[in-house]
């Protein structure tokens, strides 16, 4: 087994200069001495060195080759997003360190190499690793079935207060599996910066470790105040009168490095074609880019973590963004969104400023928003102190959800979905694949995955793909949720059709590799569908993505 000095001599390595925080070598010595059926939670506030904490004891005893404490370590994320940024982060500490690891990524599609988690270091959404642990993952004709991988590894959930959604659902069902790794012996780590109370009570057990940063600590994590505008955060101001206030822009040029956050991708866009004629650089992110566009923003955005930047971007800059801002302007969000989206400001740099803008509700529920704004009406900078402390952050959130008033609601619609999974859950074999009609669902929504092919003339029913063509294919895909592409019982989004018929999907040939195209007559989930290019906008040479994927919208 590794020691604490072998440990803090790689976190040197790392990096360099700089002393570990109290808290990250307590979270050592409980990774080091944690009992078979309890976990650790670690809660810190965003920047403080979460991910240190949890995986430093793993990368150190892998690289020695000591297998002790587990056979790989599987880092899962709830977005693509924060998956190649920790890859991407993984990779240089390995780099750092000497250490030659295989690090790999698994989306959880079709295409992805990365079958039954094989390899030192698996980078994972949230969806892939669920689909994993219960065997419902498929390559062509065949079942994945990679839970033995898992019970021989140590695995870190990071960022799981943005696995709620719109009930508590993927939270229970979290807690499910982590109560099942707790019966399995199987080591892991849950950490979060902002969490509700009542989450916090269905993930962490009695048996395990709590670990953060504490008053009492000589080294701790700190970071400079953000401070909110109190003139400009007005929610009478929507995000587009704002970016047309001349005060705005001067202070946008003036601060140089600068994020906006909508809460919609047609809200990004339209925010960045705003400020076209800013002379800052400018990168639109959001989550119905291709993943080849998409990586190549997100490689530019972490290039260079000083020069002058300009930010457009939704939900997707929530978390794992490990850059600095001056300037943050949002629209209004649940508070836990809120805290992260001020979180990427006020890293490194000081003088940090943040404006906050109206915004009528969807994709949240417009009451949960009511009454977030009713609250920051009241106590508008008790934000600037939950980015400062986990435990005001907590009392705020809670203080959201209290006055809202619909947490119980969102419970018991949860327990109602799982209930309909939770047998299937308790009865996974690593032997057996599970039922044909067995809906495991990771989210409250399953996801589709869609492909913007470069021409459509090749398209007809029965098409088949070269076998070299799905790599170059699955680089002009995304990933959107099943509910965004069906309107009713039949209705399928108008994106889907291509030369007045659709939609296309995307399958693999059982009796010999590669893929075929075929019509069908509906969408099912989990599936993937071409769309219509013409959906996907440029400008002048410009990816902006697909704003909408209905002619109506």
């Amino acid at each position: 087994m590794v020691t604490s000095q072998e440990i803090e001599a790689v976190f040197d390595q790392c990096l360099p200069g700089k002393a570990p925080y109290d808290y990250q070598k307590r979270c050592w010595e409980s990774i080091l001495s944690m009992e078979p059926g309890s976990g650790l939670f670690i809660e810190a506030q965003t920047a403080g060195g979460k991910t240190e904490a949890a995986i430093l004891p793993v990368l150190t005893s892998l690289s020695l080759r000591d297998y002790s404490l587990c056979r790989r370590l599987i880092y899962v994320l709830p977005t693509k997003s924060l998956v190649n940024a920790i890859e991407g982060r993984i990779r240089r500490m390995c780099t750092n360190i000497g250490a030659d690891l295989t690090v790999r990524v698994d989306y959880g599609g079709s295409a992805d190499p990365t079958p039954m988690f094989y390899g030192d270091v698996i980078v994972c959404t949230w969806d892939c690793f669920f689909y994993g642990y219960a065997g419902a993952r498929v390559l062509g004709s065949r079942h994945e079935l990679p839970i033995g991988n898992i019970v021989s590894s140590f695995i870190v959930f990071d960022e799981v207060h943005m696995l709620q959604g719109k009930s508590l659902y993927s939270i229970y069902l979290l807690s499910e599996v982590l109560n099942q790794l707790r019966i399995l012996g199987v080591p892991f780590v849950v950490m979060t910066a902002t969490i509700a109370s009542k989450v916090k009570e269905l993930l962490v057990s009695d048996e395990d470790i709590e670990e953060g940063p504490k008053q009492s600590d000589s080294n701790k994590p700190l970071r400079n105040r953000v401070e909110i505008l109190d003139d400009l955060s007005s929610t009478e101001n929507s995000l587009d009168e704002l970016l047309r206030d001349p005060g705005v822009l001067e202070l946008i040029e003036r601060s140089e490095r600068v994020l906006i956050v909508a809460n919609t991708v047609r809200g990004a866009v339209g925010a960045y074609k705003a400020l076209r004629n800013m002379k800052l650089e400018k990168v639109l992110l959001h989550s119905r880019l291709t993943r080849k566009t998409r990586s190549m923003r997100e490689n530019i955005i972490h290039r260079d973590s000083s020069r002058p930047l300009l930010l457009v971007a939704t939900q997707v800059v929530e978390a794992g963004l490990n850059v600095d801002f001056k300037l943050v302007i949002t629209q209004l969000a649940p508070v836990e969104a809120l805290i992260q989206r001020l979180g990427r400001a006020g890293r490194r740099v000081r003088d940090a400023k943040a404006i906050l803008c109206r915004y009528p509700g969807a994709p949240y529920d417009a009451e949960l928003i009511n009454a977030v704004e009713n609250m920051l009406s009241i106590d508008l900078h008790g934000l600037e102190r939950a980015l400062l402390d986990t435990g005001e952050a907590r009392a705020l959130i809670d203080r959201q959800y209290e006055t809202w008033g619909k947490l119980d609601l969102m419970d018991t619609i949860a327990k109602a979905s799982l209930d309909l999974v939770k047998d299937m859950l308790w009865e996974i074999s690593p032997l057996k694949p599970p039922s044909e009609r067995a809906l495991l669902k990771a989210r409250e929504d399953v996801h589709v995955t869609l492909i913007v092919p470069e021409s459509i003339n090749w398209i007809e029913d029965g098409a088949e793909i070269d076998p070299k063509e799905p790599s170059r294919l699955f680089d002009r895909s995304f990933n959107t949720s099943f509910s965004s592409i069906r309107s009713g019982r039949r209705r399928v989004a108008d994106a889907l059709m291509i030369n007045g018929r659709g939609p296309w999907e995307l399958v693999s040939c059982r009796d010999k590799k590669g893929w075929k195209v075929l019509l069908r007559k509906d969408v099912r989930p989990w599936s993937t569908y071409l769309i219509n290019p013409d959906f996907y906008a440029r400008e002048n040479d410009e990816e902006l993505g697909v704003i909408s994927l209905w002619k109506s919208s």
